[in-house]
């Protein structure tokens, strides 16, 4: 069955570009490249969507056509504010990597760094 295959391969690269003609609409493009062609299809590209995108800022649908895929695709993109979001915290410290997920010995050692 179809949805049983691999579909994009083990190493897979992703383009999306946009073009932002006004507020309420953008022209896109979105493709996938399977770089070693282990892909289901044995060829190196899986997807390749043109698509226009038509709303306001916040809710947008797109409507694109795949010609690899002959289909056409419709979206919902929903923006939610991520810049108005606040987390108040006083300061952030890194962990040291080495040491994650092992016992304590007791010592105390002090952060690599704190942002």
């Amino acid at each position: 069955m179809l949805f049983d295959q691999y579909m994009y391969g083990k190493s897979n690269l992703i383009l999306r570009e946009a073009l932002k003609i006004n507020e309420y609409c953008t022209l896109g493009y979105f493709g996938s490249y399977s770089l070693l062609k282990d892909n289901w299809e044995k060829d190196i590209m899986t997807e390749n969507q043109f698509y226009v995108a038509l709303g306001p800022e916040d809710f947008k649908v797109a409507i694109g056509y795949d010609p690899i895929r002959k289909g056409v695709r419709v979206n919902y993109i929903m923006r939610l504010k991520g810049d108005q979001l606040d987390i108040p915290y006083e300061k952030m410290i890194v962990d040291d990597a080495d040491t994650l997920g092992k016992k304590n010995t007791g010592k105390k050692k002090q952060p690599k760094s704190v942002l």
